[in-house]
């Protein structure tokens, strides 16, 4: 077990050098995330506060002096990703379904704005078999996600993650209709939503879909692709279709108040 004052020495070098892998400087909530998690496990194991007990006054020291350093750098609030405007919305919404490429974009774009996931978060993974299809009262389909965890949901959290759905809407448009398209156009084979698209596909929709998964890399750049198709007044990111949902969504409760 390491003494006190050794301890105390190692944590304000651990502070002061903390960065991301490429050596930029992190937000003030992810350093305050590390610290928590840090001082959790040293007081289980080690059983000392290193938040609360002087000895590591000096360690303190730096870390306040670290957040202050972040806050002048522009790093001190947690980044807010632009919400998309009304004119590209409606050139997503304009994307054609008559490759296997722009299908592939609107079905991607579609599940992260009606689940309002966060970027690659339990994106990449999703399976077929994630896909839950429901009749509600009124006879309309509703296409919910099996109940898995995320930040927000944890093992130990009551809330499921598939309290939000797309529904059957009909005409030309309707998400559950396109979904449900895209699914039939997808490998037998292959177990896994997001499979590579064929650049040889026909246009009856055989082998529109490879027997591989779509590469995670991919999936993370899959907004910046839909900017570039769709010609785009920005360049957004996938975080940003959350963002956009969730103002949207605050915006229709502010409506109704």
């Amino acid at each position: 077990m390491k003494d006190k004052p050794t301890l105390n020495t190692e944590l304000t070098f651990f502070y002061a050098h903390l960065r991301k892998e490429d050596g930029e400087d992190m937000c003030s909530a992810s350093v305050i995330n590390i610290r928590y998690s840090l001082a959790r496990y040293i007081k289980s194991t080690l059983t000392c506060d290193i938040i609360k007990d002087t000895s590591f006054t000096r360690a303190n020291e730096v870390f306040v002096g670290k957040l202050a350093k972040l806050k002048r750098n522009g790093k001190g609030a947690t980044k807010h990703y632009d919400v998309i405007v009304d004119d590209d919305l409606n050139n997503v919404a304009a994307l054609s379904t008559n490759s296997p490429v722009t299908l592939q974009m609107k079905v991607w774009f579609t599940f992260q704005f009606h689940f309002a996931q966060r970027g690659k978060e339990n994106i990449h993974g999703m399976k077929k078999s994630d896909l839950l299809f429901h009749t509600n009262d009124r006879g309309k389909t509703e296409i919910h996600l099996r109940d898995f965890m995320t930040k927000n949901h944890r093992a130990s959290d009551s809330s499921k993650s598939t309290e939000a759905f797309i529904a059957e809407v009909g005409g030309e448009d309707c998400p559950v209709t396109m979904i449900k398209r895209y699914l039939s156009l997808l490998n037998d084979a292959n177990p896994f939503l997001w499979q590579k698209p064929n650049p040889n596909f026909a246009e009856n929709g055989a082998r529109w879909y490879q027997n591989s998964k779509v590469g995670e890399n991919t999936i993370s750049k899959m907004m910046h692709q839909i900017v570039t198709e769709c010609k785009l007044s920005r360049d957004y990111t996938n975080h940003c279709v959350r963002s956009t949902a969730i103002t949207l969504l605050g915006r229709s409760y502010q409506h109704w108040l």
